[in-house]
């Protein structure tokens, strides 16, 4: 901004970066710097827009209003209309904004994302999941570590007071269930709709290939969850209801191992995810105790480094 530092533009490239950066601040900052200049900047309302609505900002609607009086047809500021009309809850509203959005720009790509969302929050679950979402993007690391480490610690105590108090244990174990599934549920929601996405035609266009690629692999492991379980049932083999067991934790890796962005992040889990895998298969067929607990311990230390790894490339940043 150093050159031109009175033009909208320059405010609106700041805003661009710091948007970027997740330091949602000050990226607002600069785009009512920018509209400051530039009331009629259609691209600074939209980035208002899209930071106001996942802030829960109350002017978001305002927003979109005098974008959609300056340019009733612009692509993005309908889409971020039907992404907003989403987090309202209103899907089959926002699926109809969006369907629009896509025929005016089939590639607008936040046209594409609010339309993979808004396909899947047809489900109650994901819509539960998309809301935890964006409380979590609202989240500096360190108050995302302290829900999910606070979230275990309950989560141990409670386990612990039932053991110890069966009179209590009928009242605790559905909150122990509770937040175990809410933990389960956190990874393999998003890659299991994706797995729906990809049983659509229009649906499947959607998806980038790391999202179809863990998607596949989830469904995967869950049809051998199945099919393992199924053939417990019906022949009795303890190694069976083992491999249904390996096959429903793996989902976890298996559905997130993309997820990060940087190529570093992603070496790190794919290695260690075929790692968990093999060490399971291998010590189910050999019937290796050691090595089929160092595959669910993998599982469960696997949790901790992934949500290190998206909390880091995720959280929201403060400050300048």
């Amino acid at each position: 901004m150093g050159l031109y530092p009175l033009e909208a533009g320059s405010f609106l490239k700041m805003a661009s970066v710091k948007l970027q950066q997740r330091n949602y601040d000050r990226a607002l900052e600069a785009a009512n710097q920018a509209l400051a200049l530039d009331p009629e900047n259609i691209d600074a309302l939209n980035l208002k827009i899209m930071i106001g609505g996942l802030l829960g900002y109350e002017d978001t609607q305002q927003a979109i209003e005098e974008a959609l009086h300056i340019d009733p047809e612009s692509a993005s500021t309908i889409a971020n209309h039907g992404m907003q009309l989403l987090r309202e809850g209103k899907v089959q509203q926002a699926l109809e904004r969006l369907k629009y959005a896509l025929s005016l720009d089939p590639t607008n790509s936040l046209a594409r994302y609010a339309m993979a969302q808004a396909l899947k929050a047809r489900f109650w679950p994901y819509r539960m999941f998309l809301k935890y979402g964006e409380f979590s993007a609202r989240l500096s690391g360190q108050s995302s570590w302290a829900i999910i480490i606070g979230a275990y610690v309950v989560y141990r105590i409670l386990a612990k007071i039932a053991n110890e108090y069966e009179a209590l244990a009928p009242f605790l174990y559905p909150i122990i269930i509770l937040i175990a599934s809410l933990f389960l549920l956190t990874w393999i929601l998003e890659p299991l709709m994706n797995l729906y996405l990809l049983s659509n035609p229009y649906g499947r266009l959607l998806l980038d290939d790391d999202e179809k690629k863990m998607a596949r692999y989830t469904g995967g492991s869950l049809g051998v969850a199945l099919l393992s379980f199924a053939l417990y049932f019906a022949l009795s083999l303890e190694t069976f209801l083992m491999l249904g067991v390996l096959g429903v934790a793996c989902m976890i890796p298996l559905g997130t191992f993309l997820k990060p962005t940087k190529p570093k992040n992603r070496r790190q889990l794919t290695y260690f995810t075929v790692a968990v895998m093999l060490s399971g298969v291998v010590g189910i067929l050999l019937n290796q105790e050691m090595l089929l607990f160092g595959a669910f311990f993998g599982i469960f230390i696997y949790q901790w480094i992934i949500n290190g790894i998206m909390n880091k490339e995720n959280a929201r940043i403060f400050g300048s």
